[in-house]
């Protein structure tokens, strides 16, 4: 999830993934922020592609059998049957999930030479998110006025936004380290977590984008987030170009 401060009567848009759950989810987020600004104006939701996973079909088989592998074998120890799995609270469910996941996702992300990583790149991913994210702050430049603000709220998945996050196009701005490592973040964002991004200008209209996650800033590193860009709308037009080529041979 994206917040983007920015443009004079406070605004809060949210942009979704296709599953019903984010939305759900952005109505709550909708809900809590009218209680601490009565006077803010709520824009309707809208779905964004970038948003919602599309990963390849070998991609996701590999994911989910190490995901109930992983899933099964903490039911094990818990002295739980896996069948049981649906019985549990919600809390339980989401906890395990949880512990099941995080191994998958940061052999994804941290081993180029994973069958995961070779299924699906984690650059790709990185680059289908970056297009997204910089069509946001790029337009926000032309929108900007003293003392205006607006939120721009993304809800989505896990696996969505941390290729971006580690893909070089962090930079700390504590240490001037580069983000490559889900590690150096903590790892990945858990159920119901965020992370929020500012784009601000200065006085001859440059812009500068810092993103804050689990208490650290972060600057935006534009060389690496254009070379992104780039490949994400390469991404785009292939994936429309093999959309007409099926669609012709129908």
């Amino acid at each position: 999830m994206t917040g983007v401060q920015t443009c004079a009567l406070p605004i809060f848009k949210g942009y979704v993934s296709s599953s019903e759950r984010t939305e759900e989810t952005f109505d709550e987020m909708s809900d809590g922020f009218r209680e601490v600004s009565a006077d803010v104006s709520l824009a309707k939701t809208r779905q964004k592609e970038q948003l919602t996973s599309d990963p390849p079909e070998k991609f996701v088989d590999l994911y989910g059998k190490k995901f109930n592998d992983n899933k099964n074998s903490i039911m094990a120890e818990m002295g739980i049957p896996a069948e049981n799995y649906s019985e549990l609270s919600s809390d339980q469910q989401e906890k395990i999930a949880e512990q099941a996941e995080e191994p998958i996702i940061t052999e994804w992300l941290d081993n180029p030479a994973s069958n995961l990583a070779e299924a699906y790149p984690p650059i790709d991913a990185a680059a289908d998110f970056a297009v997204l994210f910089n069509r946001r702050h790029a337009r926000m430049a032309k929108k900007l006025d003293d003392g205006s603000k607006i939120d721009l709220i993304h809800v989505t998945h896990k696996t969505i936004t941390e290729p971006f996050l580690v893909s070089g196009v962090l930079i700390r701005k504590s240490d001037n380290q580069k983000i490559t490592k889900l590690a150096q973040l903590g790892g990945s964002l858990e159920i119901l977590a965020g992370w929020e991004s500012e784009f601000s200008t200065d006085s001859e209209g440059k812009g500068e984008t810092i993103v804050r996650f689990r208490g650290k800033e972060y600057i935006i590193d534009n060389t690496r987030l254009d070379e992104l860009v780039k490949k994400g709308i390469e991404r785009s037009k292939d994936k429309s170009a093999n959309g007409r080529q099926i669609t012709d041979s129908q």
